[in-house]
């Protein structure tokens, strides 16, 4: 059996600054790395599920784990917003230069 409560209490540390940096537009791939590292910890120990569910409550990692997994969908949707947004002005500006082409070339003719 091992000792969990330093790895879970690193994962509550580490979750907590995910949220802070999604909060900031940060990067969170070296965090996410360390927080997977510890979850692989846990598949390959042998402990006791009371005991860890009990730390895990105390921790509030349920809660912090569902705040995060917001805020990174909250962002998402915002993200994919701006990936329209400049999408349909890239289109509007491709529809109007083919209209200004075909302007300029009605005047060369005349």
């Amino acid at each position: 059996m091992i000792n969990f409560r330093k790895p879970l209490e690193q994962y509550r540390d580490l979750t907590l600054n995910m949220i802070e940096r999604v909060k900031n537009d940060e990067e969170l791939s070296d965090l996410i790395n360390m927080r997977d590292n510890i979850l692989k910890e846990f598949d390959e120990a042998d402990y006791s599920k009371e005991e860890f569910k009990k730390i895990v409550m105390e921790f509030n990692i349920l809660k912090l784990d569902s705040e995060l997994q917001l805020l990174v969908k909250k962002e998402m949707v915002k993200i994919k917003k701006k990936i329209e947004n400049i999408r349909s002005t890239r289109v509007a500006s491709k529809g109007y230069g083919k209209s200004r082409e075909q302007i300029k070339l009605f005047m060369r003719r005349a």
